[in-house]
Formats: structure tokens, C-alpha cells, sequence
């Protein structure tokens, strides 16, 4: 599976195994535009604000492409599986990256629905 592949098929709401996960690692050592890999210590406490803004900062660059996909806890250079926080500050790590993270211009982001608006007042 390629990385444009796994983009299309976790957009149709499937998930992979920890096999084709693996296999996936070992078949795709070069990132591109549809995908990238960081080190779990991004999620690390001395780490945490640095790595929030590397995460907003590919997840942005990805949704102002095709999309893309960006594994947390692969090492990007041996793209061996490093782990990351099993939680940030109070949250589980899939509670959180669940969560909106949207800021602009250091104004919050509300949430409507399924769409964020800047709150302009």
C-alpha cells in the first residue's frame, strides 16, 4: 500500500492492523506529500509545545493540499517505531488529537457544527 493508498483508505473510515501498519513502515521509508512521520518524543512534557506546533503546522500544510497522513510515534529518520505519550497534559492522546486545534492570528477558533469560524467580535 502506498501512501496516497492509506490516505483514501483511512478517509473511508477504515483502520489498519498493527501488521499492515508495520508493513506499511518498512515498504514506505520515503515521506512525501501524502504522508510523514515524527518522532514520538514530540508528545514528551519538554517537548510538548514544540511538537503541537509541528503537528498544526503538517496538519494545516496537509489540508491545504490532497490531504494527507501524519504518523506520530515513527522515528522520521530509521522509521522504526519510537511510541509516543499515551496522554497530553490531562487527556488521552486520542482525545486530544480528536479535538479541534485550530488558532489564527492568536484568536480562538468556536467550533459550529462541523465547521469552524473565526470568532471575528
Amino acid at each position: 500500500m502506498n501512501s496516497r493508498e492509506l490516505l483514501d483508505f483511512l478517509l473511508e473510515g477504515n483502520q489498519i492492523t498493527a501488521g499492515e501498519f508495520d508493513q506499511f513502515c518498512r515498504e514506505n521509508t520515503r515521506e512525501d506529500q501524502y504522508f510523514e512521520y515524527k518522532d514520538g518524543n514530540i508528545t514528551s512534557s519538554q517537548n510538548r509545545r514544540e511538537g503541537a506546533k509541528t503537528i498544526r503546522e503538517y496538519v494545516s500544510a496537509f489540508a491545504n493540499a490532497d490531504g494527507g497522513v501524519l504518523i506520530v510515534g515513527v522515528n522520521d529518520t530509521t522509521h522504526r517505531i519510537s511510541g509516543c505519550q499515551l496522554s497530553i497534559g490531562q487527556q488521552h492522546i486520542e482525545e486530544w488529537a480528536s479535538r479541534p486545534h485550530h488558532r489564527h492570528h492568536g484568536r480562538q477558533r468556536k467550533r459550529y457544527g462541523n465547521r469552524a469560524r473565526h470568532d471575528l467580535e
